[in-house]
């Protein structure tokens, strides 16, 4: 499952994301910070939201199979972990 970010944490992210951009002085910004951290938040909290609906997408496809992983007694996060992995390179999604 993705992990999840508080509000603060994402802020934080985003700051720090910023502030290491700033201080590579190798790009030119073209707007005030504030409109480049709220881009770098919204791009974090899109990221978070698409691994999440991804997760769900999972949870739907072992509950699908939840009676042949019983009877096979298959390891539910193993399970959930290789499901995911293989939409991730099916869809060439990065996480």
């Amino acid at each position: 499952m993705a992990m999840k970010l508080t509000r603060h944490q994402i802020e934080t992210i985003s700051a720090l994301i910023l502030m290491r951009l700033k201080e590579q002085r190798e790009m030119t910004m073209k707007a005030d910070e504030e409109t480049i951290l709220a881009a770098i938040r919204g791009a974090i909290t899109e990221d978070i939201a698409a691994e999440n609906s991804l997760d769900l997408e999972v949870q739907k496809m072992m509950k699908e199979h939840e009676k042949s992983m019983n009877a096979e007694r298959m390891d539910e996060r193993k399970v959930f972990n290789m499901i995911k992995a293989k939409l991730v390179r099916e869809r060439d999604i990065i996480l």
